[in-house]
């Protein structure tokens, strides 16, 4: 039964504010005597994410995430990002998987939440990709070295992604950027939560809900080698030994396996990154599907028939290289082309066991010519 009048603005659903949903999150909120609370910055189905200051370290601040109550026992995610703390594993790529900074339980009207504690990441790629901004080879090559590291890293410490390595995953950062809030967060805007006539009012909900206060375009103008990108949200991560469950992957980056319903592993994580690269140096995804109103037979029909048209080309790389090439900006080079068309290839391999592992990828030219 609905409680509250509908908010038009894009914001987590104020239906959620329940027992077991979300905790009510205020600006200036206190958390665990440290964390104050001063900037929106992300909502997903399970969480929202905050810009906070810790009030133990002068100038530091801290991106602050609370999950539901009924996500927050035996929290996997934890698990994991404190089986990664951990790992005393020396590799490059753990600088590019998001850090568990601190992590505390927090009791309110809804439940018990676990929150979160990570560094601040100015935005992610999928802000960047919607601004249609064409690429050079050079950023590609950045992004996805840097993006293989991180999945190396995570391979290696026996954790799969689970195929969720989509751009909204991907955590940006310049480096030695993130001290003016003010050029970091837009004014806050509030939408207040009305309670709907005859409904018994508690303190369920908050007063208001914000939509996100990152500023976009922040990095328009930013030289890719000064970007720093963080795998993020392990939240549907798994431990390598325990891939029995079925991963709750987005529809387009689902690799043939999982569409079928037949055993996966690690390369999933593949697969996704191929589709992921593709959509970071093109800004198109490269499986588009119409899923709404359509029955999900009919999503695996069209999806497998866009995967069998797209790379079981007769014409093999050189089929795929002019697709490819039709979508990048006219100065990317031809021979960079060729480079990217046969890099993503071998992680888009229809039989699982074909496709390269992260060890194979990074000894690739196309991203051994970028380090």
């Amino acid at each position: 039964m609905r409680r509250f009048e509908r908010i038009t603005q894009v914001v987590e659903l104020v239906e959620e504010y329940r027992r077991g949903g979300y905790h009510p999150v205020h600006m200036h909120d206190i958390f665990d005597r440290r964390y104050e609370v001063v900037g929106k910055l992300a909502y997903g189905q399970f969480s929202t994410v905050w810009l906070a200051k810790d009030k133990t370290s002068t100038h530091q601040h801290v991106s602050l995430k609370i999950l539901k109550a009924d996500a927050s026992a035996d929290s996997k995610e934890l698990l994991i990002l404190r089986h990664l703390a951990a790992s005393q594993l020396d590799h490059p790529g753990k600088s590019h998987v998001v850090e568990l900074l601190d992590h505390f339980y927090h009791t309110g009207p809804n439940g018990v939440h676990l929150c979160l504690v990570f560094p601040v990441m100015i935005s992610d790629l999928q802000e960047i990709i919607v601004t249609w901004t064409p690429r050079q080879a050079g950023y590609v090559e950045t992004m996805s070295h840097q993006i293989l590291l991180g999945l190396d890293f995570l391979h290696r410490s026996d954790i799969v992604h689970c195929a969720d390595l989509q751009p909204g995953n991907m955590l940006v950062a310049v480096t030695d950027s993130m001290n003016d809030t003010k050029a970091f967060l837009e004014p806050p805007q509030f939408s207040p939560v009305r309670w709907l006539e005859g409904v018994t009012k508690d303190d369920s909900a908050p007063q208001y809900l914000m939509p996100s206060q990152r500023r976009y375009n922040q990095l328009k103008n930013v030289q890719h080698s000064s970007l720093v990108v963080k795998i993020g949200d392990l939240g549907g991560a798994q431990f390598r030994r325990q891939c029995n469950e079925r991963p709750v992957t987005p529809l387009s980056l689902r690799a043939p396996e999982i569409i079928h319903g037949s055993p996966w592993d690690w390369a999933i994580d593949i697969w996704a990154l191929g589709c992921l690269i593709f959509e970071i140096a093109t800004n198109e995804p490269l499986f588009p599907l119409c899923t709404f109103g359509i029955q999900r037979e009919e999503v695996n029909k069209e999806h497998l028939e866009l995967i069998d048209e797209r790379m079981c080309d007769p014409a093999g790389q050189a089929g795929f290289a002019a697709y490819l090439a039709e979508r990048l900006q006219d100065d990317f080079g031809a021979e960079n082309i060729q480079r990217l068309a046969k890099f993503l290839l071998l992680m888009l391999r229809v039989d699982r066991e074909e496709r390269c592992c992260t060890k194979e990828l990074l000894q690739d030219a196309f991203t051994v010519n970028e380090h």
